[in-house]
């Protein structure tokens, strides 16, 4: 029980709580070039980037069921999309241990396509009109922007929230 309260479950419902109340109020109703920057799929490629794939994907699947209870979606939609982003943008270290900043944001910006591209897969597998077309370019295009200009003051928050620590130097006894 203690591992589950000190671990990043209540962690990401905290930053979940406040991300969905401004993606809600703030994002909602300033759309950039009329499409909503998606402020919770930050913070999951964030968290990706700055942790692990299986992180990411824990952080994308806790924030897209906050999301999908908050919006009325089928159960679950978001939560696969969100976690196929975090998961993606976390795949970074497998790929190199210690990556260079550019890379974390190569791979944050495939996750956020991968996630935000997935939303209308989905949605046509559960029966909803999807929106796949020349509009998907746009929004993929725009909600990308979104999340690298939103992935430095992201960083170190979704760090502390996906639970992973700095590692801590000891100096080897001679």
């Amino acid at each position: 029980m203690r591992h589950f309260v000190q671990g990043p479950i209540p962690r990401l419902v905290a930053f979940g709580l406040i991300l969905l109340g401004v993606q809600n109020t703030v994002c909602a109703a300033h759309p950039l070039f009329g499409v909503r920057i998606q402020l919770p799929l930050a913070f999951v490629v964030a968290a990706g980037a700055a942790s692990t794939a299986e992180r990411g994907a824990l952080a994308g699947f806790v924030l897209g069921m906050m999301y999908d209870l908050s919006s009325g979606q089928p159960l679950g939609q978001t939560a696969l999309a969100y976690g196929l982003g975090g998961f993606v943008a976390g795949y970074l270290s497998v790929v190199r241990p210690v990556p260079r900043w550019w890379m974390i944001a190569g791979f944050a910006a495939l996750g956020a396509v991968a996630g935000e591209g997935s939303v209308p897969v989905l949605m046509l597998v559960t029966g909803q009109e999807g929106w796949l077309g020349l509009r998907m370019v746009k929004v993929l295009v725009v909600v990308a922007a979104g999340c690298l200009a939103l992935l430095a003051p992201l960083f170190t928050p979704a760090r502390w929230a996906a639970g992973l620590r700095r590692p801590k130097w000891r100096v080897m006894p001679e």
